[in-house]
């Protein structure tokens, strides 16, 4: 099939890419859906019954480093495609076609519904390390029953699955971060969308529901919220006027005018979770809290960790806000149109961090390698040599390199989302670029006091 290429002054589209021929096909995404739900069956087969050692259960391996490494870099890969495999979306979707109401989202969850993600998903990072949750797979599938019912809730209640998946989803606000700087875009060619009254890509038809969180592709300027599910591809009775497509470096960012403030402030706080989070799951980290634990007198580890948790997010979100602030003042513009901007422009520098993070524990005896020999020990088989086990000096080395492009992607990410406004760009640069330098530097000495 030959690819027809529609083009306007804001987007190209391939209509008949391999992307999107395959998000338009019937299949897509019910057989991936299928595939992680009998994953996730097995993983919770493998938590309950197997070995109840931490290192040598699959399910413990698999989720808290194998997968806890792959989703974050696949997101801001390729998008948002997770959570159109994501089963709950499938349960979600088939209830509501069954029993939902039809009703909208009220207002207020679309207000609000953000803000409250953002604030489960802090609150899952500190439980997680609270109860030592990588150690449990009991607490690890517990972790699991709110979301499913958050999921249920939502598609019983509401017209799709919006209400859950586009407002309340702790893992919301890392998706919708990362994703801006994915390499796959969904996208209307404007040209062949124009004076269209039927907006089945939103509304659907008869046979064809319509999108499932509520978007209107022609409107769409962004993959934060997009889950890439295809169903407004096979919706939209016009041919070539939907399709997908790889977006250049940065694309998102040199479009964008103001971003979201609740995206933005999770851009500001993530770098100070990520870098306490790891560093005292670390042995070193850990040596350290006790240490800290007797300077204050005090034998809870729990109190220890929530003021060292909440400490290091206040730490990032003042310095970030600080920074903005001081653009705020030299440019004359308003702090949270400033701030809105530059605490964005720290999302590569947060995934940056993210990733190195993982280098040792992904690359390491108890990453791919123990996740491999667990797998295969359930059926009766072992490995005899390691799985791609990458010795110290590369993963550190990894490890430097994914924090020093993390640095130099948010400073020009920064240039782009500062420059539409002249003033406040040529100003705003200097001190939040000192900001991003501190903060890379801070997790730099992280990483030498962990591994030197």
């Amino acid at each position: 099939m030959s690819v027809q290429t529609h083009e306007s002054d804001k987007v190209r589209v391939e209509s008949s890419s391999l992307l999107t021929r395959t998000m338009r096909h019937r299949l897509f995404p019910g057989i991936f859906q299928w595939a992680v739900l009998l994953m996730l069956l097995f993983t919770a087969y493998a938590a309950l019954f197997t070995t109840a050692i931490p290192e040598q259960n699959f399910a413990l391996v698999f989720v808290w480093i194998f997968w806890g490494t792959v989703a974050p870099i696949s997101i801001w890969l390729i998008g948002r495609y997770w959570c159109a495999m994501c089963p709950f979306h499938m349960l979600g979707k088939a209830l509501n076609k069954l029993f939902g109401p039809g009703k909208p989202v009220p207002r207020w969850v679309r207000r609000y519904g953000p803000w409250t993600a953002l604030v489960l998903f802090v609150v899952i990072v500190w439980f997680e390390h609270a109860v030592n949750i990588f150690q449990s797979t009991t607490l690890t599938l517990i972790l699991l029953v709110p979301v499913l019912l958050g999921a249920v809730i939502g598609a019983l209640a509401f017209r799709n699955i919006e209400f859950w998946c586009h407002h309340f989803c702790p893992l919301l606000p890392i998706a919708r971060n990362y994703s801006t700087m994915a390499f796959v875009g969904v996208r209307a060619v404007e040209g062949m969308c124009e004076g269209c009254s039927v907006k089945a890509c939103y509304r659907g038809d008869q046979s064809i529901s319509g999108c499932p969180v509520g978007l209107y592709l022609r409107n769409l300027e962004s993959m934060q919220d997009c889950i890439a599910c295809g169903q407004c591809f096979r919706a939209c009775p016009t041919s070539g006027a939907l399709g997908a497509r790889f977006r250049g470096f940065l694309d998102e960012f040199k479009r964008l005018r103001l971003p979201r403030l609740e995206g933005s402030a999770f851009a500001a706080l993530w770098p100070g979770a990520l870098a306490i989070h790891y560093f005292t799951l670390n042995s070193v980290g850990d040596g350290m809290m006790k240490n800290w634990m007797a300077s204050l007198g005090t034998s809870s580890y729990l109190l220890m960790w929530t003021l060292v948790y909440v400490g290091a997010i206040v730490l990032s979100l003042a310095l970030v806000g600080g920074s903005s602030a001081i653009a705020s003042i030299l440019s004359g513009e308003k702090l949270k149109a400033v701030f809105a901007r530059c605490a964005y422009a720290f999302i590569p520098l947060g995934v940056g961090i993210h990733t190195a993070f993982n280098m040792p524990r992904f690359f390491g005896m108890q990453g791919l390698n123990r996740a491999s020999h667990n797998l295969l020990a359930i059926f009766g088989y072992s490995l005899q040599g390691p799985v791609l086990v990458l010795g110290p000096e590369v993963t550190h080395f990894l490890m430097f390199a994914l924090l020093g492009l993390g640095l130099l992607t948010s400073v020009i990410a920064l240039y782009y989302v500062t420059r539409n406004n002249s003033v406040t760009g040529r100003i705003s640069m200097a001190p939040v670029s000192l900001a991003m330098g501190v903060v890379s530097a801070a997790v730099g000495s992280l990483f030498v006091t962990l591994y030197y």
